[in-house]
């Protein structure tokens, strides 16, 4: 069976398991007793929540741990409402929202608060118009998700913080659990934001919510002083850790293939093509570096021969790639899948998996890094038709990925011959057949090279 369900739980990866253990053998005292051991663990949850504060652009006293995305819910909502109460009681919210919210709200109807749906446009995102026109003296909340868990439409989060950090008693709340770890939204006018690790590859009990330093809350559990005085608990601190490996690793992902892609799909654009078009080509050749080549190819009237032995030559190095895993991929029904989706950055990420589940492991990594770059063209190519770009310098974002994957292979990679042969090769073509022409023959030589070097070797 393959599990496309990501939006509701993805499964959690090794890493993060390893760092769960790690810190739960090593760190098991209480983080709130005043021993060394305690002290120690504390110590821990500290730094770490720093660097997960560092990465969200939050200050570490801004950061509430809690059991998962509900509690941050529920909290958010009743903790501000039932503390803000004398300031008013009516409260605008998406009808997109997560069932916690909902039934907050619910509840907190019974205590004479008065909530209002807020309009939603053709597209799915919230009338931000309608939005600002049913605001009244009384209203303290206003809570958007941030990506719809269902339909996965973004919110205008943005431009609602913009409109709302005017008002002082206002506060906005946003549901981030399908958004963090995924796209980039800027949280600066957010007051309190949700997060959910189990929603990129962190565990199951875990969440955490964001209050702004300037934002007060009523607890929703009492007890003794925890990491802070707006939740009571013994803190689990192999969760926190474990959730900051989480951050670590989702990171990366949505950082290139993502953004790389965008720029692609405004490219396409930019040279006339329609946002089909761009999703025609990433569906059917899915090779970044001849991808952007071809626009300039196909804006240039090129013939489809030209275009297509270019193209076997410029991914032939993909032939490498596969032929280092053919032992792996002949044990999956996903063969020939996993051959057409071979890239510079999934071979990057399966000569580093470990040997355990690797087959499955080699398969989603395929199977959404494909995914992320098929929404990155459609979304740079219509972006490019809504919002006119300066694209002076765009088309460097491919050299500068290249020349960061080249330099992670150098450094993990013990056996640099192929760094060396492509390097001297590309040189000397450089010099014989000029900055034109280079590009083929020195492709065409380096390939050769290495199919006689490797043999039956591998290069992982």
């Amino acid at each position: 069976m393959i599990y496309l369900d990501y939006a509701a739980n993805t499964p959690i990866e090794k890493e993060v398991l390893d760092t769960y253990y790690q810190a739960t053998m090593k760190y098991f005292a209480n983080p709130n007793a005043s021993h060394t051991l305690g002290l120690q663990a504390k110590e821990v949850i500290d730094q770490t929540t720093k660097h997960i504060a560092e990465q969200l652009h939050v200050l570490p006293e801004e950061i509430i741990y809690t059991s998962g995305a509900s509690e941050a819910n529920n909290l958010a909502i009743k903790g501000i409402l039932e503390r803000y109460k004398h300031r008013g009681k009516h409260v605008l919210i998406s009808p997109l929202e997560h069932h916690s919210i909902l039934s907050s709200l619910t509840k907190m109807q019974e205590n004479g608060f008065i909530v209002e749906m807020i309009p939603l446009k053709e597209d799915g995102q919230v009338n931000v118009e309608k939005m600002k026109s049913m605001i009244q003296e009384d209203t303290i909340l206003v809570s958007v998700c941030s990506v719809d868990s269902e339909l996965g439409i973004r919110q205008p989060i943005e431009e609602i913080g913009e409109v709302l950090k005017d008002y002082k008693y206002c506060f906005f709340h946003s549901d981030a659990s399908q958004a963090i770890g995924k796209v980039a939204i800027d949280y600066q006018n957010v007051d309190l934001i949700t997060i959910a690790p189990h929603k990129f590859y962190g565990m199951l009990g875990t969440g955490m919510l964001i209050k702004k330093k300037k934002v007060g809350l009523k607890t929703q559990i009492d007890g003794g002083k925890s990491t802070t005085v707006f939740r009571s608990g013994t803190p689990e601190l192999a969760h926190i850790v474990s959730m900051e490996k989480a951050f670590e690793n989702s990171i990366p992902i949505m950082c290139s293939y993502l953004f790389v892609s965008i720029a692609y799909g405004v490219m396409m654009n930019e040279a006339g093509f329609a946002w089909y078009v761009a999703l025609l080509v990433s569906f059917l050749i899915y090779t970044g570096a001849f991808q952007f080549l071809l626009i300039t190819l196909l804006s240039g009237g090129t013939s489809l021969l030209t275009i297509g032995v270019t193209a076997l030559l410029m991914n032939s190095r993909q032939l490498i790639y596969s032929l280092s895993f053919i032992d792996v991929f002949n044990k999956m029904k996903q063969k020939w899948y996993m051959i057409f989706t071979m890239t510079d950055e999934t071979y990057a990420v399966n000569c580093n998996l470990e040997d355990q589940d690797k087959e499955q492991v080699m398969f989603y990594v395929a199977l959404f890094s494909r995914c992320y770059w098929l929404i990155g063209s459609v979304l740079g190519a219509v972006l490019g038709h809504l919002i006119p770009f300066d694209l002076t310098g765009i088309d460097f974002c491919m050299t500068a990925l290249f020349i960061i994957i080249f330099m992670d292979q150098l450094e993990k990679n013990k056996d640099h011959f192929p760094a060396v042969v492509g390097i001297v090769i590309a040189i000397i073509c450089l010099i014989v057949f000029g900055s034109q022409n280079f590009m083929l023959p020195s492709l065409i030589i380096s390939s050769m090279i290495l199919l006689v070097k490797q043999g039956g070797t591998s290069y992982e």
